[in-house]
């Protein structure tokens, strides 16, 4: 652990691994109450169930605005 730094608005703990970039994992996932949460076998949300999810946060937390690598563009390269 390197830091502390709320991400998204939560407290975060930050964290760097060998040739990575930082990393922000909440802090409650290190708390002693974390390690007591049920894991259920089988998981009670499928995998089709958890993409659907992130399509959904994928669109909601991308910018509403193209930027101008994401525009179309024409015979010459120009926007």
């Amino acid at each position: 652990m390197v830091g502390r730094q709320p991400n998204g608005g939560e407290p975060a703990l930050v964290v760097r691994g060998v040739g990575s970039g930082a990393r922000w994992i909440p802090a409650w996932m290190t708390e002693p109450a974390a390690a007591r949460l049920a894991i259920h076998d089988p998981p009670r949300l499928s995998l089709e169930c958890l993409l659907a999810l992130r399509h959904v946060l994928d669109g909601v937390l991308a910018p509403s605005v193209a930027t101008k690598s994401d525009e179309p563009r024409n015979r010459s390269g120009n926007i």
